[in-house]
């Protein structure tokens, strides 16, 4: 079976995947680099030259002419070209395709499994071309073809799309353009005086000055951020978890909206979400509760972190849905001399004693949420508990953490009627339960119910001490950084803040 390679770069977030009939490698940069939205591209060729993987073509993804590249004359694509030609006897088929949108809608389709599908995809900028890019499309797919219904571009009605709202929030909250879901999280706590949607399913850009002109005739979308200029957000003079909040209301409000029409006019009951903007687990949830006939994939690896995963999907020929993210990078050797060996049950003890363990086992979490192979774990019930852990990570006040529950105990604490294995929902806490650790001011809680695998033991574990299968579950990294991907950078984190162990399931050790 031939092996497709994909490489996304070009602005953030570049990637790597080698997919035959199923991911069978993936790689981020950031891991490797340690550089939070790497745009680099030196550690995917190390890993891709590590890999020793025979690959037939070579799929090059960017953003096409506002692509940013920092590989000079494609001098790493042209030395790893040399590598595979010594190494196999050929050179891969090279082809370069910047249909940004069209990525992420791929991923996602042949991720959920679906067969007949609307895909739905939502970010900040894609493919620039001839002085426009994409910021929300819509595909209908019917036994893998794709074509598409609806096209919201940069430069035809505004500037502005539902994912450069989202990004103008976070600056205005004092964070970078990638922290939409710190915004997210502060919108909970404010609320809403104003809308800036026009005609049903745009943004009204007026609103937003740079260096004294409005946006729409000085530059284009995300130009002004990777220009590291600060808007001047000319009409907001109130709070930030105010404007937050307004931002999420008129996004939701609009996918709603789109949703609604295009499930009306193809009658097709089976609807995927990407992009960036499918991480919103606020939207997301309202569409399950508008839509309950209809069935929602919400694509785990929806940022651009998993172009690369899409690209290599729609040029291959067979594909596998998605049943976990468990495979980016390496298993890598485990401390043999440190800490000490325990039990399940031990761990289980330490958690209900309010001790905060990071679990480290196999390979990484190929997405943005920690499913239990790189996390931090800490029980659901201390009413201090989003400080504590929040303290630990070095994180903001505000922002609220996910629970991870066994999948047959959840209906107990949530309202929820569905598996939900990606944590990409959120769900209201049931009345009369008190869960404070892990639920956010307004009620809810972004819930990973689990089945199975080491996670799932460990639940079944604290269900036998403590009566509830239920806990705290945050990624295993400080505020600022990717996701750990070796086991010293576990004890890294270790070392240089206030958790209290790391947890090797594989060998059972405990270091503290």
């Amino acid at each position: 079976m031939s092996n497709t390679l994909a490489i996304h770069y070009g602005a953030h977030d570049t990637s790597a995947c080698v997919y035959s009939d199923r991911i069978k490698y993936y790689f981020l940069e950031e891991r490797f680099s340690r550089k939070k939205h790497d745009r680099g591209l030196l550690n995917v060729y190390k890993n891709l030259v590590i890999s020793k993987e025979k690959i037939d073509r070579i799929i090059i993804s960017n953003f096409g002419k506002k692509t940013i590249s920092v590989d000079k004359n494609f001098q790493l694509l042209r030395a790893y070209l040399e590598y595979h030609n010594k190494l196999h006897g050929f050179k891969p088929k090279l082809v370069k395709d910047s249909r940004h949108h069209l990525f992420h809608a791929a991923g996602a389709y042949y991720n959920s499994g679906y067969n007949d599908a609307i895909v739905v995809v939502i970010d900040g900028m894609g493919e620039y071309k001839k002085g426009k890019y994409e910021m929300e499309t819509i595909y209908e797919v019917k036994d893998g073809k794709f074509e598409e219904l609806y096209s919201n571009k940069g430069g035809v009605r505004s500037m502005v799309g539902i994912g450069i709202l989202y990004a103008i929030a976070a600056l205005h909250m004092g964070q970078s353009q990638y922290d939409a879901g710190k915004a997210m999280g502060l919108s909970a706590y404010g609320s809403a005086k104003k809308s800036y949607i026009i005609d049903d399913y745009h943004i009204d850009d007026t609103f937003l000055t740079l260096n004294g002109n409005n946006l729409s005739t000085s530059l284009y979308g995300f130009d002004a951020i990777d220009a590291c200029a600060l808007p001047k957000l000319a009409d907001i003079d109130k709070s930030a978890e105010n404007f937050c909040k307004e931002v999420q209301l008129d996004t939701q409000n609009i996918v709603l909206k789109l949703v609604d029409k295009y499930l009306k006019q193809t009658k097709i009951n089976n609807v995927c979400m990407s992009g960036g903007y499918a991480m919103n687990i606020i939207t997301n949830s309202l569409l399950v509760e508008k839509f309950p006939e209809v069935n929602f994939y919400f694509e785990p690896m929806a940022t651009d972190g998993g172009i690369s995963v899409g690209a290599a999907a729609l040029y291959a020929t067979n594909h596998t849905p998605l049943t976990n993210t468990f495979f980016h990078g390496w298993k890598y050797d485990l401390p043999k001399t440190k800490g000490r060996v325990v039990s399940t049950k031990e761990v289980a003890r330490l958690i209900k004693e309010q001790k905060s363990i990071g679990i480290y086992y196999g390979y990484a979490e190929a997405g943005q949420r920690s499913l239990g192979n790189r996390s931090i774990v800490y029980t659901a019930f201390d009413p201090d508990g989003k400080d504590v852990v929040n303290k630990i990570k070095k994180r903001e006040w505000y922002r609220p953490f996910a629970a991870s529950v066994l999948e047959e105990d959840a209906d107990l604490f949530f309202d929820i009627n569905k598996p939900s294995p990606f944590m990409t929902q959120c769900y209201t806490v049931k009345k009369n339960v008190n869960l404070p650790s892990v639920t956010h001011i307004d009620n809810t809680c972004r819930v990973q119910t689990v089945n199975s695998g080491h996670l799932y033991q460990l639940l079944l574990e604290l269900r036998n001490l403590t009566g509830h299968g239920i806990i705290l579950n945050t990624s295993l990294n400080l505020s600022g950084e990717p996701l750990v991907e070796t086991p010293q950078e576990a004890l890294n984190i270790l070392e240089n803040s206030e958790l209290n162990y790391v947890w090797f399931p594989e060998t059972m050790q405990l270091i503290s």
